[in-house]
């Protein structure tokens, strides 16, 4: 839904008033506005403004946006404190915000940001801090939505103007660090990257500075009053992660007060399977930024369906890594108020030789090993594989590629092997990226291969039997044609980048 917007241009615009108002007045083309509604106080109670027809209904494209609107009163003495915003669900649940401040004689501008980072709370301005899921759970059927008018004890009467809602532009994790497939990365750097929470949350914050490189981190305020508070976490830590079994969640944390602890899990992942697994450690932060961290695989003492079930296996712990619901960390460690502080989060797979991914362009992590012909077998058509091998160290990988379509991906990690891939079995396309020495070798049948992202790498690629296309890039890439229709022929396009200045040569081959 595009921006909502009343500029009462034309009228009231199906605006009214609520508790305790004279009926609505408008000012359409006002000399000092665009327009304007007006209520005057009938001393009956705390009377607010109430949106019209585009104000009610499914607003949850406006989740993340930001509400502005500006408003004037007739007489700024003896003024008091309230929620100076209401909106009421359908479903009964009211989302009340106050801007700690009143408007004067002339036009005063409000603004606030519909998320859960802008401590709306739940009934009335002592209520605890509404989650995004329970601010997303109003806004999907409105019933209500009213802008506080009255500030003065006594009769007075008050002007609104320039109300607009703008559909929201959150991305659920949008700042969150993917440096690699296989490493995923919150540093609060710039605001929540996406995070929220669940249950007894006072204050839900981002401070700019502060946290373990003192810039930024994620804080909460108890509101000591309910169930236990839990970070969750953003998309991006969430769906397929089966690769990242025997890998590694780690986060820092600090608390302010360390007396009267109690026990509950640190960790909760839900699995889209319906099972969930609960990990309870020795995690009890203190004043100082401290770092913790779990295992996700059978050596860290996983438990299934709460913190006591039975203890998770392999393939249970593999089962909810494979398609993840929710994912969940403590943020709440003793009985009464505290405040908890949060930063680093990083969920790393666990640092094998081998990477398979969905493809070389979506990098969904499918599976890890240090065996190569293992995620050969698993590889599927336009699967991709990175190799993080040190060659130098293991020595050479001689491995038939039976899978069309695919991308071979190397790191650069080491500088002198002599790697040998086999395309075999069927027609290939096939792609080599980022290689410091490579060779290559085509099917029986009409190949494409293809170097890519060569950083002054020395890349060979060797036709086979069939008639192949061999596409190359520059710098020292050899190009080398195979058997075609009984005949010995070879043609090669060798690249290759001069020692001295920058010019270039290139050479065909062509022999019998």
């Amino acid at each position: 839904m595009p921006t909502i917007r009343s500029n009462f241009k034309t009228g009231t615009e199906d605006w009214t008033t609520v508790g305790g108002a004279t009926d609505i007045e408008s000012f359409p083309e006002s000399p000092d506005s665009t327009g304007y509604v007006r209520g005057t106080d009938s001393a009956s109670g705390v009377w607010a403004f109430q949106g019209g027809s585009e104000w009610v209904g499914d607003l949850s494209d406006q989740f993340g946006g930001t509400l502005k609107y500006s408003l004037r009163q007739d007489d700024d003495s003896s003024q008091f404190a309230d929620e100076d915003v209401t909106i009421l669900g359908v479903n009964g649940v009211s989302i009340t915000y106050t801007f700690g401040f009143s408007p004067g004689t002339d036009f005063t501008s409000f603004s606030v940001r519909l998320d859960a980072f802008s401590s709306w709370r739940i009934d009335g301005s002592s209520g605890r801090i509404a989650s995004a899921e329970e601010i997303l759970s109003v806004l999907e059927d409105v019933a209500s939505f009213q802008i506080r008018g009255e500030y003065k004890n006594g009769a007075d009467g008050a002007d609104l103007n320039s109300v607009s809602l703008t559909e929201g532009k959150i991305i659920n994790g949008d700042d969150v660090s993917i440096e690699r497939p296989d490493f995923i990365k919150s540093t609060f750097n710039k605001g929540g990257e996406g995070w929220g929470f669940i249950n007894d949350v006072r204050e839900f914050r981002t401070p700019a500075s502060g946290g373990v490189n003192d810039s930024g981190y994620l804080e909460v305020v108890d509101q000591a009053s309910g169930a236990v508070m839990y970070y969750v976490a953003p998309q991006e830590y969430l769906d397929s992660k089966g690769g990242f079994y025997g890998g590694k969640l780690s986060y820092s944390m600090t608390l302010n007060d360390t007396s009267s602890p109690f026990t509950a899990a640190d960790v909760i992942i839900s699995g889209a399977n319906g099972n969930t697994m609960h990990f309870t450690g020795d995690i009890s932060p203190n004043t100082e930024w401290n770092n913790f961290s779990v295992r996700l695989s059978i050596a860290s003492d996983w438990r299934l369906g709460s913190d006591s079930g039975t203890v998770a296996t392999k393939a249970e712990i593999q089962a909810i890594l494979d398609d993840i619901l929710a994912m969940e960390i403590r943020g709440e460690f003793r009985v009464g108020g505290e405040t908890v502080g949060m930063d680093n989060v990083i969920l790393k797979a666990k640092q094998l030789d081998f990477d398979l991914y969905e493809s070389a362009t979506d990098k969904t992590l499918l599976d890890t090993s240090n065996g190569f012909d293992k995620l050969m077998q698993e590889a599927t058509t336009g699967n991709a594989i990175s190799i993080k091998y040190d060659f130098s160290t293991h020595g050479s990988i001689e491995e038939d590629i039976t899978v069309n379509r695919m991308t071979v991906m190397g790191t650069n990690a080491a500088h002198a092997f002599s790697g040998k891939l086999a395309l075999k079995g069927v027609a290939h396309n096939f792609t080599a990226q980022n290689f410091d020495d490579l060779t290559i070798t085509g099917s029986n049948i009409r190949d494409t291969i293809k170097a890519q992202h060569l950083n002054a790498a020395f890349l060979k690629i060797l036709g086979g039997g069939g008639n192949d296309k061999i596409i190359g890039e520059a710098f020292s890439t050899v190009l080398k044609g195979g058997d075609r229709s009984g005949q010995h022929y070879r043609r090669a396009w060798r690249r290759q980048a001069c020692r001295r200045g920058r010019q270039r040569q290139t050479e065909w081959l062509r022999g019998q």
